[in-house]
């Protein structure tokens, strides 16, 4: 178990004791000597923890990317078609970009002690195609016409638990 891991399963109050006892002990022991820079850095306790919340969550997010596209319906073989304004037909899929990685964000949950909110960030965009018929619609080109960014926010009860879809 490395450092990291074995620290953030630590009680706070310990990891805290831990965190502020090791300098002064090695400046005991002469490893400081004053005037020289210091090599231990001591991070914030909270900081670490929504560091390690928002590796796991990018690593949750491109999971749930994946089985989103998987589970699509929408595509040029399964497209809506509709009358336009102008008489002719046209025919509408949505598909999540491949080229942008999605924005991870991490968060304490203000309401409840010891909860974090996460989202994820991701592109949709939605692709047309015109024909004089419902099938010269359907069978394309398609272009793509707009651009939407979806937020899809997840929460988990403490720091150990995994992330959870939204019910």
């Amino acid at each position: 178990m490395n450092t990291k891991a074995f620290l953030l399963k630590l009680p706070p109050i310990l990891f805290l004791l831990i965190l502020t006892a090791a300098p002064a002990a090695r400046a005991q022991d002469g490893a400081f000597a004053p005037g020289q820079p210091q090599a231990l850095v001591i991070t914030d306790p909270q900081q670490m923890i929504l560091d390690e919340l928002h590796d796991r969550l990018a690593s949750f997010a491109r999971q749930w990317i994946a089985t989103l596209k998987r589970n699509q319906l929408s595509g040029p073989g399964n497209c809506e078609v509709q009358r336009a304004a102008d008489g002719r037909y046209v025919a509408r899929y949505n598909a999540i970009r491949d080229d942008d990685t999605p924005i991870c964000q991490v968060r304490a949950s203000t309401y409840k002690p010891g909860a974090y909110i996460g989202s994820i960030l991701y592109k949709v965009e939605v692709f047309e195609s015109y024909g004089d018929t419902p099938q010269a619609a359907k069978a394309g080109p398609f272009q793509a016409a707009s651009r939407t960014t979806l937020n899809e926010i997840f929460s988990i009860a403490n720091k150990d638990a995994a992330w959870s879809a939204p019910r």
